[in-house]
């Protein structure tokens, strides 16, 4: 089945947690995930139990998050409050400026994980680590979700990183004599396919031919038959294939033979929902598979894919309903000016679509009515939430005062700030708030946003 650990962690401490769980996924690990909230309910706490270990980070004690000791396995507190300040439980403060720290801080965490025999080695994770931090890992995997199918100077930094971190890695286990250890195989397989992605991304020639990707993953899965990741690391490596979707599903489905019943499933049974999308026949196959990834574990992006199925099939309230609740679950990170770019962009496409379901009700009717206003202040309304996201003129704008951003990404935060922005339509949604403005016969309004709309 493989390893998986589970994240708990405070809003303010997430970039700790991106920290430590981009490591563990490098390393063939499945990772769960939720806040201090998410984290309360019942169903939550029984998920523990899918994880060989639990880590938080923040600053509550284990009974504050509803676990009683004696029930939580190889559990592990990381008292955290920003990324340059880490330190664990019962030890001296880890102050991650410095590289040796933050690799203390991996190494702390491994120490909590019980590994079946013969497959723990101290030079393997010792050698991952510190390719992990030397070329910045976190950041650039965390970009290829944060910044993903499109291209940019983002990706193309990622694909250098990963390049680095591929090559060193090829060297080290000739020098350094690591034979067949599965999680430093996986990490080097796993470099392999995110620089595929990256070319794909940016619209190049794939960086590996297929058997060159494929083959050492094969020979991984027959030495680890019970390692389920690297099943769903094969399927990934022929995503970047456009005629091979049957073998990238057939793969997840293998995966999910062996862990189907697990929480963290919910993003296999994603990616296969993901592969039929691309395929205009198989939508029933699609939604049903993005069905079972919400089933199983809600997220931003399964919660949006359900709503995006009710609304094309009419199903308007339901659509609505879904939405709606993604602007729950970010409301937190937005009350405190710490939501990821991922998080600033379902935002920005979630009020999108809401203020879209209103205008589809206003955009044929010529015939002034009660609902007809009501619906076009729907669609100014939530219009205006999605330009409060993103417009760098309007002062109070989310993706400006946003503070993840900062502590992230230091000294060139604007720059990713900025391409954030170029990846939310604001053409289309300034189009439709004039619209909206036109049919309540606001003519000084619809003007200034199609205008807007014409200097984009």
């Amino acid at each position: 089945m493989g390893k998986a650990i589970k994240f708990i962690y405070d809003i303010k401490s997430r970039i700790d947690f991106i920290f430590l769980s981009e490591f563990f996924r490098l390393a063939g690990f499945f990772i769960g995930e939720a806040d201090e909230t998410e984290c309360l309910t019942e169903q939550n706490k029984q998920d523990d139990m899918c994880f060989d270990a639990v880590f938080y980070i923040g600053l509550r004690s284990v009974e504050e998050l509803g676990r009683r000791p004696e029930k939580v396995q190889n559990f592990l507190a990381i008292r955290s409050r920003i990324y340059s300040k880490l330190k664990i439980t019962g030890s001296a403060p880890v102050i991650c400026q410095k590289p040796q720290c933050r690799e203390g801080v991996l190494s702390a965490c491994l120490g909590c994980i019980e590994f079946e025999q013969g497959q723990y080695s101290q030079k393997a994770f010792d050698l991952l680590i510190r390719q992990y931090v030397d070329n910045d890992l976190v950041r650039h995997s965390s970009n290829m979700v944060f910044y993903h199918n499109r291209p940019s100077w983002i990706i193309t930094e990622a694909k250098e990183a990963f390049l680095s971190t591929y090559d060193s890695l090829k060297q080290m286990k000739d020098k350094c004599g690591v034979e067949d250890n599965y999680y430093f195989d996986f990490a080097v397989s796993w470099c392999a396919v995110n620089i595929n992605n990256c070319c794909k991304y940016n619209n190049e020639i794939l960086y590996f031919r297929e058997s060159t990707i494929v083959n050492p993953i094969k020979e991984l899965i027959l030495r680890n038959p019970g390692y389920a990741n690297a099943k769903v690391l094969l399927g990934g490596s022929y995503e970047a294939y456009q005629d091979k979707a049957t073998a990238t599903i057939n793969c997840f489905l293998e995966a999910l033979s062996e862990v189907s019943g697990n929480c963290y499933a919910t993003d296999i049974y994603y990616r296969i929902g993901k592969r039929y999308e691309g395929f205009s026949l198989e939508r029933d196959n699609a939604y049903r598979y993005f069905k079972m990834s919400y089933d199983k574990y809600q997220k931003y992006k399964n919660i949006f894919k359900i709503a995006i199925y009710a609304r094309d099939d009419q199903e308007t309230d339901r659509a609505i309903e879904n939405f709606e609740s993604i602007i729950q679950k970010l409301e937190d990170r937005f009350d405190m000016n710490y939501a990821s770019p991922l998080e600033v962009d379902y935002a920005f496409k979630t009020y999108y679509q809401l203020s879209y379901i209103y205008y589809q009700k206003i955009k044929d009717k010529t015939i002034i009515s009660a609902d007809l206003w009501k619906d076009c202040l729907k669609v100014i309304d939530y219009g205006k939430k999605a330009q409060q996201v993103v417009d760098a003129k309007l002062p109070s704008n989310t993706i400006d005062r946003d503070e993840f951003y900062d502590e992230f990404y230091g000294e060139r935060a604007n720059d990713y700030r900025a391409q954030s922005r170029a990846r939310m339509d604001t053409v289309n949604l300034f189009k439709m708030i004039s619209l909206a403005y036109f049919k309540q016969q606001n003519m000084e309004q619809s003007t200034e946003y199609m205008k807007k709309a014409e200097k984009k």
